[in-house]
């Protein structure tokens, strides 16, 4: 919810090496929460069956979604990451979520 209308087009989908200092203009949803797409990804407090491949939204996202374990995959835990970062480019979005392995680097998500 406090991605919500979070204008993309003011996000850094860029590709960038570095990600931009937070609180980048523009990138704030409609709650006031700035950077929750793209820039970096943020660790939220879900877990699930490590992934091992990716999936698209069916028909109405192209915003990453890698949340699908083959079913001969040995179990592992994973950490979701939300909101895709600059690497992404524009598969990062509000609606992007991957299972991370929970020793990967990111950052947290906080909001209330």
């Amino acid at each position: 919810m406090a991605a919500a209308g979070t204008p993309e087009a003011r996000c850094n989908l860029s590709r960038a090496a570095e990600a931009d200092p937070t609180g980048t203009p523009g990138c704030v949803s409609r709650w006031g929460i700035y950077d929750m797409v793209g820039n970096a990804s943020e660790w939220v407090a879900e877990w699930i069956a490590l992934p091992s491949r990716c999936a698209e939204w069916p028909g109405f996202s192209d915003d990453l979604m890698c949340l699908t374990a083959a079913p001969d995959d040995p179990p592992a835990p994973a950490a979701l990451i939300r909101g895709g970062d600059r690497r992404n480019g524009t598969a990062a979005g509000v609606l992007a979520v991957l299972g991370s392995p929970p020793t990967s680097r990111s950052g947290f998500r906080c909001a209330r």
